[in-house]
């Protein structure tokens, strides 16, 4: 009983306070560097009684044990003890330059990728839905490199195709630099979370900020 009375104090002193203190969260690197920082500074200029501390990197970090408030993940979850929020969700594109395809060809089904010059990130397969299934397709390149950006690059210089989510490569597809390619196999759409241990509530600042970043990220 006194517990679920202390609970309820801080419920209510949550509800009349101003926002303020200090909130730790996690977050892969290029995504945060992306998407999540430039949100945050805006987020601080709106809430100046809050600090943020964001870590970026791409190990999964213990939350409990570390200290962190949330993190935010992204793609298919493992199962664990922690809550997970929905924020926003992403989608993995294949393209190239409308120079690449001119000379190699545009792929219409995945039987033809085992012809074209894919470059290779961080895994050896692509990512696609077929029949209405999960499938993962072999591929291979004359680059392999584990940095988005610098495949990214590397595209743009008509070297191959790329498989990269949506944040990496929309801005190139909107003006024309990149086309998306094999369109009707992209895989569904992979839930961008936000992740935080098991509490009867929420702080305050806490709420603010994921409810900041879920609506940033829906005007996106």
């Amino acid at each position: 009983m006194l517990d679920n009375l202390a609970d309820a104090e801080k419920l209510v002193s949550n509800f009349h306070d101003t926002p303020k203190g200090n909130v730790r969260l996690t977050a892969p690197v290029t995504y945060g560097e992306e998407v999540i920082m430039p949100i945050v500074n805006e987020f601080l200029l709106a809430y100046p009684e809050i600090n943020v501390r964001v870590d970026l990197s791409n190990q999964r970090a213990d939350l409990i044990y570390e200290g962190y408030d949330f993190a935010i993940r992204l793609g298919h979850l493992a199962d664990s003890n922690l809550i997970s929020r929905k924020l926003s969700s992403r989608k993995l594109i294949v393209c190239a330059t409308p120079e690449y395809l001119a000379l190699h060809g545009t792929p219409i089904n995945l039987d033809e990728l085992s012809h074209q010059n894919c470059l290779v990130g961080s895994a050896d397969s692509w990512r696609f839905t077929h029949n209405n299934k999960s499938e993962q397709i072999l591929i291979s390149g004359r680059l392999r490199c584990n940095s988005g950006h610098s495949l990214v690059k590397a595209a743009l210089k008509h070297i191959g195709l790329i498989q990269l989510p949506d944040y990496y490569v929309q801005p190139y597809i909107e003006t024309g630099e990149l086309i998306s390619v094999l369109d009707t196999y992209q895989m569904t759409e992979e839930g961008i979370w936000a992740l935080y241990p098991d509490k009867h509530y929420l702080p305050n600042k806490i709420k603010v900020l994921l409810e900041f970043i879920q609506q940033h990220l829906k005007d996106k």
